[in-house]
């Protein structure tokens, strides 16, 4: 697994390897960058994996927000999910927040700083929910090297299936 700050790419590919087991990678054409895989098909808990760290994902459906913490159990985020998904906010122990968003269509997400430029953008390539996703994340000027690019990387993908399990489940 390599370090996403190496990476000459600016974007990269969640895809799913086997459609029977919920892992994901995010890869650029020859690498490996990260992993996200979940313990249930229920989405919580996540595990993340990637060169610059191990984090974990827990959802409250009760209270829309999941938790983030570090590989050592202590909470480093809280997102706050807005109604039926389309806001997302999340708050990290140090008092930074951003804001993750999506379009209508529930086909572009992305990941907004205060100053409401886009820091990782995310588009539903190919879908075949619950069984196959494939989703293509760009990568802001200087984002890959910050140390979170690759939880906020994992963080997308996991609020964009949250969504899209929320919506199907509404919607039959």
């Amino acid at each position: 697994m390599q370090f996403l700050k190496n990476t000459p790419a600016s974007t990269l590919y969640w895809i799913q390897p086997r459609w029977v087991k919920s892992e994901y990678e995010l890869r650029s054409d020859e690498e490996l960058y990260c992993k996200l895989k979940w313990a249930k098909i229920s989405l919580t808990p996540a595990s993340v994996v990637s060169a610059d760290g191990q984090w974990t994902l827990i959802a409250d459906y009760w209270r829309r927000t999941v938790r983030i913490e570090s590989s050592d159990g202590d909470a480093i985020a809280i997102c706050t999910i807005g109604r039926f998904g389309y806001k997302v906010i999340v708050e990290f122990s140090n008092g930074r927040r951003l804001r993750f968003d999506m379009n209508g269509w529930r086909s572009e997400y992305a990941f907004h700083d205060e100053d409401t430029d886009d820091l990782l953008s995310f588009k539903v390539i190919s879908i075949f929910w619950p069984l196959k996703l494939k989703v293509r994340v760009n990568l802001a000027q200087g984002v890959k090297d910050k140390p979170e690019a690759p939880l906020l990387a994992a963080l997308g993908l996991y609020l964009l299936t949250y969504n899209l399990q929320f919506h199907n489940s509404i919607l039959g």
